[in-house]
């Protein structure tokens, strides 16, 4: 988590620059809607994956609780792997 929210952040925050070819207004409807995905799962993503993360920190240290705090690290993983996802395979403009 460590690695990846910083680059998802990095990497999200720059694919805005891809309409820099077409302009605001003349980019295909696929690159607006994927564009739109990225900064979604920007916004909502980072406090989901840090409830997440929170989640399996304070979840109790004992055994029957470990496959729980498993699953919550890694659901945290999942926004940033998704913005990651999205931004490598952003439509051509």
């Amino acid at each position: 988590m460590v690695p990846l929210a910083p680059l998802a952040l990095v990497f999200g925050g720059l694919s805005q620059m891809a309409t820099d070819s077409c302009g605001p207004d003349d980019c295909s409807a696929a690159l607006e809607t994927a564009l739109a995905w990225i900064h979604g799962m920007l916004a909502i993503g980072g406090p989901l994956s840090g409830a997440a993360l929170l989640t399996a920190w304070l979840l109790p240290w004992r055994r029957r609780w470990s496959a729980a705090r498993l699953w919550a690290a890694l659901a945290a993983l999942v926004p940033p792997l998704a913005v990651l996802f999205l931004v490598f395979t952003l439509p051509a403009p």
